[in-house]
């Protein structure tokens, strides 16, 4: 299944140019405005928004900051021509993945989507790792035993504290 990507900018051109380069690799919808990027998100999941900063009535941050509240892991790439040390700051707080620089090259383009996706995968990955631990560290700990009522006694004990159990029958 492909990536769904949410790409909202008022400039039809960058619309058009940012649909043509990753069409053929992701499920790609536009918009041409943050209040319809908002609208649409509320009635599609998307793996990842493209928007520009600079738009006209709700701007790409306010955008991603609310888009967020509907899908908290959708990832976030903002598009500006006009990047201030501030607007990066304000961006990063509010979880943006990376940045493009108008005017972009396509390869710049989707280099910041594979390293967005990247990240995700990663961090995925280290939360099914971490849901891991407890079955690696009972494992390591029955290893550790050769007499069976002493696992069996380990078997409960870790079971109980696990399902956060007061008692055992």
């Amino acid at each position: 299944m492909r990536e769904k990507i949410l790409v909202a900018d008022d400039e039809l051109y960058v619309l058009d140019v940012c649909k043509r380069i990753l069409e053929n690799q992701y499920e790609v919808k536009i918009v041409h405005s943050g209040l319809e990027a908002i609208q649409l998100a509320a009635d599609e999941h998307f793996d990842l928004l493209l928007t520009d900063i600079k738009m006209p009535g709700i701007d790409g941050l306010e955008t991603a900051r609310e888009i967020k509240k509907i899908h908290p892991d959708i990832m976030c790439i903002t598009m500006t021509g006009f990047s201030t040390m501030e607007t990066a700051i304000k961006a990063l707080r509010l979880g943006v993945d990376e940045f493009v620089i108008k005017p972009f090259a396509p390869e710049e383009l989707i280099l910041a989507i594979s390293r967005a996706f990247e990240k995700e995968r990663l961090r995925q990955e280290n939360i099914r790792l971490k849901s891991l631990m407890p079955l690696f560290e009972f494992n390591k700990l029955l290893m550790s035993f050769t007499d069976i009522d002493a696992i069996l006694s380990q078997v409960v004990t870790l079971a109980m504290a696990e399902l956060q159990a007061t008692g055992a029958m």
